[in-house]
């Protein structure tokens, strides 16, 4: 929970009364601030606003993958893969399918620790079509709305994976503040490092024919 000293304004308040202030803030929202401007280094990704003012974040990545779809689509819905690669965030499987590979209509909830603090989020399958594509999306957890397509485009020389990805950020003061410090690009650069390692697993002898 992040709390303010509520404070009365005036246009001649002084810089130093500003920065004495900022200190009563519970969660040390500067340090947090501090580390995503030096780790975000992507390109931006498309916001969108929807009804009621929320800004709607629509990511979208490409990656060339050189393995048979059929191989890339089993490790992108393994729940080991996706917590070989989310080892940075501590992310573990804590209920329903938390092993193996998760199937439609299937959920699992996931723990993990993003800007500092633990979140919980259970996603559920809830589109599916072997091996070209599957959805995946929040049942309960800290967005307002989370959506992650998967597809799997077979190519000359193996795979394009595209990760298509619509979220709404929470209300209130933790929203507002992950909005201001891009959550857009902190979400993209998971994704990205997420499609690292499936890449090399996905090319390595274990599953090359």
């Amino acid at each position: 929970m992040i709390r303010f000293r509520a404070r009365s304004w005036s246009r001649s308040t002084k810089n130093s009364e500003c920065l004495r202030q900022s200190r009563t803030l519970v969660w040390p929202c500067a340090n947090v601030v501090q580390r995503l401007s030096e780790e975000l280094a992507l390109r931006t990704v498309d916001c969108r606003s929807s009804g009621g003012g929320r800004r709607v974040a629509h990511i979208e990545i490409r990656t060339d993958i050189a393995a048979p779809a059929e191989v890339v689509f089993d490790l992108a819905r393994s729940i080991d893969v996706h917590l070989g690669s989310m080892g940075k965030s501590r992310e573990q499987a804590i209920a329903g399918v938390m092993s193996g590979l998760i199937g439609l209509g299937q959920q699992v909830t996931w723990k993990a620790t993003h800007f500092g603090v633990p979140f919980k989020m259970t996603s559920r399958v809830t589109e599916m079509t072997p091996p070209d594509r599957f959805v995946d999306e929040q049942v309960s957890g800290p967005f307002r709305r989370f959506r992650h397509e998967h597809r799997f485009e077979r190519v000359a020389d193996g795979t394009t994976m595209i990760d298509i990805i619509d979220f709404t950020s929470p209300m209130g003061p933790i929203g507002r503040l992950v909005d201001r410090i891009g959550l857009e690009r902190y979400m993209a650069k998971l994704i990205r490092e997420r499609n690292v390692f499936l890449k090399a697993e996905a090319e390595s002898p274990q599953h090359s024919n």
